[in-house]
């Protein structure tokens, strides 16, 4: 087994707050979009402030919100979010790190991530829909593709089990719950 320790980086992409929750637009406006995007990303990176914690990105804007939250930044300019958090992955595998945590930035109550269960493979905690993967730790030798997006959950555990990866599929309700949308968003108020 290895437990997570001083080998164990936290990984998480945060996109353009300028362009962020683009899908709440009917309900929030562009500057409180900007507001939450960074709420939920300054709680995420404080969950996770335990871990040597890295942050990918391609704005100056969030390069500049990591490195005040405590994040080492892995600049990643124009490559999408699959190619980006790969990017990170082999970043942290050639510094050293056996396991990485890789957390979506816009996670209602983070405070999971820094007690997830020990495992030697893959851990793959999808979306309250189930169809998204909000978090997903594995060792830093993994060399499947990302699948970000639609049906990613799902993606992601085929590309682990096919490359010989034991994966854990864990449904947990706080980790769960990213806020994408208008329901997402009442959800968070109402808690």
């Amino acid at each position: 087994m290895h437990p997570v320790g001083p080998s164990h980086a936290v990984l998480v992409p945060i996109k353009d707050f300028d362009y962020a929750k683009a899908r709440l637009a009917d309900v929030l406006s562009p500057r409180e979009r900007k507001a939450l995007a960074q709420e939920l990303a300054a709680g995420v990176l404080e969950a996770c402030a335990v871990f040597d914690l890295f942050v990918v990105c391609d704005a100056t804007a969030v390069a500049t919100f990591a490195q005040d939250h405590g994040a080492t930044v892995i600049w990643t300019p124009e490559v999408g979010l699959n190619s980006a958090v790969r990017t990170g992955v082999d970043y942290l595998s050639q510094h050293g790190y056996e396991s990485i945590t890789i957390s979506h930035a816009d996670l209602a109550n983070p405070s999971g991530i820094a007690t997830l269960p020990e495992h030697d493979g893959v851990i793959i905690v999808p979306d309250h829909r189930g169809d998204g993967t909000n978090v997903m730790r594995l060792p830093s030798s993994a060399s499947f593709p990302f699948h970000y997006g639609a049906g990613s959950a799902d993606q992601h555990v085929r590309a682990a089990e096919e490359a010989g990866f034991a994966v854990l599929i864990l449904r947990d309700e706080a980790l769960g719950h990213d806020v994408d949308d208008a329901h997402d968003l009442a959800r968070l108020r109402g808690h």
